[in-house]
């Protein structure tokens, strides 16, 4: 499958970047390729996902941190890492992903949003049970994840996602919350102080 930076003289290939919009089956697809290709293309040199997306398929953005593992096991014992680096909004699925991702950033004037996973669904009580099973899987899941990441616990996500849908994090609150490593500043506020 081809995407949209696919050509080897773009700068977003010679750079390592994969931008990342909103996450369903063919962007997704296109992500797993370009992750493996950059892995083996040059294993000194972070591979950059350029994050701006309101979120996704829960489970088209678990294929891409399938994919994430995949290229890191391509990467082992080399020095790059896979750097997510937030520019605009990164919410839902995509949330996911940048907590997946080695080294998290995002520039001052973006935002972040989690919220627990939704499902609309038709049929009768056992599909209903059997939905629930699964919104209840992937909230573990992805509680899990932001507890290693943030060190809040997991019992405290699975409450977060519960209970306070959704919910939003300014850059200041991101790092206050280890949601993100960096915070890039925005030169032109940064030297009008």
């Amino acid at each position: 499958m081809s995407g949209p930076f696919d050509n080897p003289d773009s700068a977003h290939e010679r750079m390592r970047m994969i931008p990342i919009g909103d996450i369903m089956a063919p962007l997704a697809m296109w992500v797993r390729e370009a992750l493996c290709r950059h892995a083996l293309d040059d294993a000194k040199e972070p591979i950059n996902m350029v994050i701006n997306s309101n979120g996704g398929d829960v489970w088209e953005s678990f294929s891409v941190m399938d994919a994430m593992d995949t290229a890191r096991g391509l990467l082992s014992g080399k020095k790059a890492k896979i750097h997510g680096v937030v520019h605009g909004m990164c919410a839902s699925a995509a949330f996911t992903i940048l907590q997946y991702c080695d080294v998290r950033k995002m520039t001052e004037n973006s935002i972040l949003m989690a919220h627990g996973v939704t499902s609309m669904f038709s049929g009768d009580e056992r599909t209903y049970e059997r939905n629930k099973f699964l919104l209840t899987h992937v909230n573990t899941r992805t509680s899990r994840l932001y507890a290693a990441r943030t060190g809040l616990p997991a019992e405290d996500w699975m409450k977060i996602l519960r209970d306070e849908i959704p919910t939003w994090y300014t850059s200041e609150e991101a790092l206050k919350h280890n949601l993100v490593d960096e915070v890039i500043p925005n030169p032109v506020i940064a030297n009008a102080v």
